[in-house]
């Protein structure tokens, strides 16, 4: 009687284990994948902030290149305008006929300069 019993039992769990290893399998295999997946958005991820950092760090350098062009091109220009200036002001102190007086120099368009006389009058250097 006992091994009748133990045959039936016996059969009974084989019949629910077969019943049951599809759900097993179903959730093993969801929770592989779901760590394949959790991994994979991990790295992939990671991969993608990098090359974001990088064109990043690559448009701030562009920036900051073109930056430090642009500086030299208006301190060059404040420069050659500070020469010509100079230029003109000993030009006029050569040319004009009031030696120790202040002169008032007055840039006009296209380069051409002018010079406020004291009397009033303009000169064009």
């Amino acid at each position: 009687m006992r091994r009748v019993f133990e045959k039936l039992r016996g059969l009974y769990q084989s019949k629910v284990m077969k019943r049951f290893a599809w759900l097993r399998f179903f959730l093993v295999m969801l929770a592989l994948g779901s760590v394949l997946a959790v991994v994979l958005h991990q790295a992939l991820t990671a991969v993608d902030t990098r090359s974001a950092q990088r064109a990043m760090n690559e448009s701030f350098e562009f920036v900051k290149a073109q930056l430090v062009r642009y500086n030299s091109y208006v301190s060059a220009d404040k420069a050659k305008s500070l020469v010509r200036l100079m230029d003109k002001t000993a030009e006029a102190a050569r040319i004009l006929p009031y030696p120790d007086t202040e002169l008032t120099l007055l840039g006009i368009d296209e380069g051409d300069t002018v010079c406020l006389l004291p009397d009033g009058t303009l000169h064009k250097l």
